[in-house]
């Protein structure tokens, strides 16, 4: 059994939060009359230098343990990429946004996250920092964002079996440390004394929960949704943390300055309507996007692929975001009418955009574990699906097409978990054999095995606010 460890605690804010919501936090970043101002947000960055370490159970825990105590936190991942059963909303918190130092200019980055942080009581950037033997990662960088956000710095680490081996050198700037696989006090003891005396880093708190029972609990999640641990994780959460001190840790923080307005250049386009995929098979999107779209005069409608009978009236563009089609594979194949209602939307000349498993779905077929199933054949495609992860990439455009010009430059998470087999009449833009299949279309449709965070490639964004009109691909 689990035991946890460390004093009891009530999980309640002290200090500068005295216990009460500050006023300012629910318009972080904004005045009232809508122009960007300094604003002090409860933050901190939340990361660890173990690749075995899993955060996403932790986090769900940690939403959850602030949830009792009546806080809303705000989750941004520290890179524009989606992970699978990562819906953090379900336990406490709001839906979790992205930040991303590679793809993203420091002012973009700060007046993201003062929007994103809008109406939370605090916002924890999480990810992994580079060990003492990596420069810097792939893609975007938790160090950078710290640098950029003023962000204070806990680390997560599991000791369950370091106590007589190496143990890894805690990155500089450090404000505290969270340990995983401490199941004594004896042992907690020992462990505060060492990382004070050989790092002079504090310890926040610690979890009997080890590296590899976290691991377990992300695939049980993973394959079938079932998320009893979360309460009991909670618990040993509650119990395990110093809240006055991550409280001190997180308050502490100097006023940030959202810099000028990166998406000023962009029109309104107040007649164009979008339809959003969205259900429990597509539901991946960046909240960056659809706000963009909202603020630049965009309707936005969402209709179900899986339960739908067809598109929202009058709509110019739509969008299949990433999910899990495989998973639903039959179910979608057997809605005709959607499949139906798309080749339509298509034949009159709109326009569509579907990354990852949105992709997939507009292909002739998706191949996956259950069998091979006809899907929307917008595509003359075919589509596999393959144990994968998602891998910064860029290409250049050597065609143009409706969302980018000839010789553009695209960045972005490249999706190793669809792969795709052309049939006659697909096109592609980029004729690098690496790349050929990563952005393909044909007529009025552009599919994408990289996932585009277009609110960081504002030009794309502009392109996607177009009317609707016959577009040559």
């Amino acid at each position: 059994m689990v035991v946890p460890v460390g004093p009891s605690a009530s999980c309640s804010w002290v200090g500068p939060f005295d216990g009460k919501r500050s006023n300012t936090l629910g318009l972080a970043g904004i005045s009232q009359n809508g122009f960007w101002c300094m604003c002090r947000i409860p933050r901190i960055a939340l990361g660890t230098i173990q690749k075995k370490v899993d955060l996403q159970p932790l986090l769900a825990a940690l939403l959850k343990a602030l949830e009792r105590a009546d806080r809303i936190a705000q989750l941004f991942s520290s890179q524009s990429c989606f992970r699978s059963a990562e819906s953090f909303s379900r336990w406490g918190g709001m839906r979790q946004r992205y930040l991303d130092s590679w793809l993203m200019s420091p002012a973009m980055c700060r007046q993201s996250f003062c929007l994103g942080a809008r109406g939370c009581d605090l916002s924890i950037v999480f990810g992994q920092f580079a060990t003492e033997l990596e420069s810097e990662l792939p893609g975007g960088s938790l160090e950078r964002l710290c640098e950029w956000l003023e962000l204070p710095r806990i680390v997560v680490l599991d000791v369950g079996e370091s106590r007589h081996c190496y143990f890894p050198k805690i990155p500089e700037m450090t404000c505290g440390v969270i340990l995983l696989g401490v199941r004594s006090i004896e042992d907690r003891v020992y462990w505060q004394t060492y990382l004070e005396s050989h790092f002079g880093v504090r310890l926040m708190g610690t979890l009997a929960a080890t590296a590899a029972e976290l691991s377990a609990w992300q695939q049980e999640i993973e394959r079938d949704g079932r998320n009893r641990w979360v309460e009991p994780f909670a618990d040993q959460m509650t119990a395990g943390l110093n809240w006055n001190l991550f409280s001190e840790i997180a308050t502490k923080v100097e006023p940030l300055d959202p810099a000028d307005d990166e998406w000023t250049f962009l029109e309104r386009s107040s007649n164009v309507n979008v339809a959003i995929a969205y259900d429990d098979a597509f539901n991946c999107y960046f909240p960056d996007t659809l706000d963009l779209l909202e603020m630049q005069g965009a309707r936005l409608h969402d209709f179900s692929p899986l339960r739908g009978e067809g598109l929202p009236d009058l709509c110019d563009l739509v969008l299949v975001g990433c999910g899990q089609p495989e998973r639903f594979a039959e179910k979608l194949s057997g809605n005709h009418c959607m499949k139906q209602a798309l080749r339509e939307h298509v034949n009159r000349g709109g326009r569509l955009y579907a990354e990852g498993g949105g992709l997939a779905y507009t292909c002739q077929s998706l191949e996956c574990e259950a069998g091979q199933f006809p899907m929307a054949g917008l595509l003359p495609a075919k589509a596999r699906w393959q144990t994968g992860e998602s891998h910064p990439v860029e290409i250049r455009l050597d065609r143009a097409n409706w969302l980018a010009d000839i010789q553009s430059s695209i960045l972005g998470y490249r999706s190793t978990s669809w792969s795709i087999e052309p049939q006659t009449g697909l096109q592609y833009y980029c004729d690098d054999p690496q790349f050929r299949f990563d952005i393909v279309g044909y007529r009025g449709v552009l599919g994408s095995r990289m996932l585009l965070h277009f609110a960081s490639q504002p030009r794309m964004m502009q392109n996607l606010l177009r009317p609707v009109r016959e577009v040559e691909c």
